[in-house]
């Protein structure tokens, strides 16, 4: 599926995977070896501009991710029996294995050092901030560091400020 294609095509090949995902829970486990590489070019069609694309992606971004603890233990390389991946899409399956590493555990994620050194020394929450954002960043991702103060000065939610939970 080639998230440059048109939208309608787009379209039909997300809601061609929730189907299959939807229909047969028995195919999913045949499918396990190649969970890695449907999960990258969903996650990329969750910002598609279309509505319905976006909404399909993320029915079946969820399937996906659901089940990716089950497809970590799969044969993988290219020699593993019964996946026959030519060498291009099993070095995009190790690339696509190591970017969920770190997307889904943040500790994982490499360091990134400012190009300006800071005039103080980051704290280490604050230099993991830093290389979670670059991480973000250099897969077209976007998202938003907040710490307790701030998200209690959102409304209330959890946080030193005394406010309730949602």
């Amino acid at each position: 599926m080639q998230v440059s294609a048109e939208g309608p095509q787009r379209k039909a090949g997300v809601l061609l995977l929730q189907r299959l995902l939807e229909a047969a829970d028995a195919l999913l486990l045949r499918l396990l070896p190649f969970i890695v590489l449907l999960v990258v070019p969903t996650l990329a069609l969750m910002s598609d501009a279309t509505r319905s694309v976006r909404r399909a992606a993320t029915s079946v971004f969820g399937r996906l991710v659901a089940v990716l603890p089950l497809a970590q233990g799969t044969a993988s390389g290219p020699g593993a029996p019964g996946l026959g991946l030519g060498a291009a899409l099993e070095r995009r399956r190790a690339m696509d294995a190591a970017f969920l590493k770190q997307l889904l555990d943040c500790k994982q994620v490499q360091p990134y050092e400012l190009p300006v050194a800071p005039a103080v020394a980051l704290r280490g929450y604050q230099q993991e901030g830093v290389s979670w954002l670059a991480f973000l960043r250099r897969f077209g991702l976007h998202g938003i560091l907040a710490d307790d103060m701030v998200r209690s000065s959102w409304g209330g939610r959890g946080g030193r400020g005394g406010g309730q939970r949602a």
